[in-house]
């Protein structure tokens, strides 16, 4: 009777044990809860992460945008505001070289008013033997008038048509350059570039070549 008490605990030890191996098997497989929550926290990284991107491509979009609107508006100003050669580029000469150049700008038909106050503009000249930035003098393009001022190249500006220093619509201005104080100075067949650069507006050029014979007065178109 012992023994078989005995064996009876036996099994019963047996079946409990297995039933709770049993059950942490069970619950150690069932992964139904985890599942749910990494999903979860990958939906909510992917929302996140979508997020960041998005505004990084708002933000450089607005950037770019206002970026293309200011290189536009500032093209346009550049368009609007341009002056133009009018008439005959004239040389003077008191010996075998040039000593002033002159010719005249106006504004473009259509254009918008174009400031050309001396303290507000550059002007460069250049030929093949010197480039030089010159100088708003009042007296340029008296004969020695740079020499004096100790300038290479000087010049000013007179209204031939209007008044003030912003051209406008249907107004006309002479500019007169002094050469006299060149390093090398400008002989006879020797070509030369005049820039007159605004504080706005497309740059002037005016590009010719000297005559063979050097005369008092010579037109250089």
């Amino acid at each position: 009777m012992l023994d078989e008490a005995q064996s009876g605990v036996s099994r019963m030890r047996k079946r409990q044990t297995s039933t709770f191996f049993a059950a942490v098997g069970r619950i150690r497989n069932d992964q139904s809860g985890i599942t749910g929550l990494e999903t979860a926290i990958v939906l909510i990284a992917f929302i996140v992460v979508a997020a960041v991107f998005a505004f990084a491509v708002l933000t450089t979009g607005l950037f770019t945008t206002e970026r293309a609107k200011e290189t536009t508006l500032s093209a346009l100003g550049e368009a609007q505001s341009t002056l133009a050669p009018k008439g005959a580029v004239i040389g003077e000469a008191a010996g075998t070289s040039v000593d002033t150049v002159k010719f005249k700008l106006a504004n473009a038909t259509g254009a918008a008013a174009v400031d050309l106050a001396t303290t507000r503009t550059l002007l460069t000249y250049s030929d093949d033997n010197q480039n030089v930035n010159g100088a708003p003098l009042a007296t340029a393009g008296v004969i020695g008038a740079c020499e004096g001022a100790g300038k290479k190249v000087c010049w000013k500006t007179n209204w031939l048509i209007g008044t003030g220093d912003t051209i406008d619509s249907g107004e006309v201005v002479e500019i007169t350059v002094d050469l006299t104080a060149l390093t090398t100075p400008l002989p006879g067949n020797m070509s030369f570039k005049i820039e007159v650069i605004p504080v706005q507006g497309a740059v002037v050029p005016i590009n010719r070549t000297t005559p063979l014979e050097i005369r008092p007065v010579m037109n250089l178109d």
